[in-house]
């Protein structure tokens, strides 16, 4: 039988380990999105690379959506794209499943 203590470390445990593939699965899913971006408005070789490595650092540097969402929005006007804001937040959200099911995979 376990201890009070014990239940409580386990369930320290399972939280600390639940945040861990949560943070893992924002960063994929900002590279995803980041990806989705460069492959909208044409990036291709080392360019592509470095844009795409941005969107996986945002997060990092500036928590939240708003950021990467407003740079995206930015990046695909300046390509005389077609976008709303309501558009990226849905596709984020898509790639936000996507990047829970590999980090999951992985794990």
């Amino acid at each position: 039988m376990t201890t009070f203590g014990d239940r409580g470390r386990a369930f320290e445990d399972k939280y600390a380990h639940d945040e861990q593939l949560e943070f893992k699965a924002r960063v994929k899913r900002d590279h995803l999105f980041g990806a989705w971006i460069a492959d909208e408005i044409g990036m291709q070789g080392i360019t592509r690379d470095t844009f795409i490595r941005e969107y996986a650092a945002m997060d990092l540097t500036k928590p939240g959506d708003h950021s990467i969402l407003d740079k995206a929005y930015g990046a695909l006007v300046s390509h005389r794209k077609e976008v709303s804001m309501h558009r990226l937040e849905g596709r984020l959200a898509e790639l936000m499943v996507e990047a829970r099911m590999i980090v999951v995979s992985e794990a």
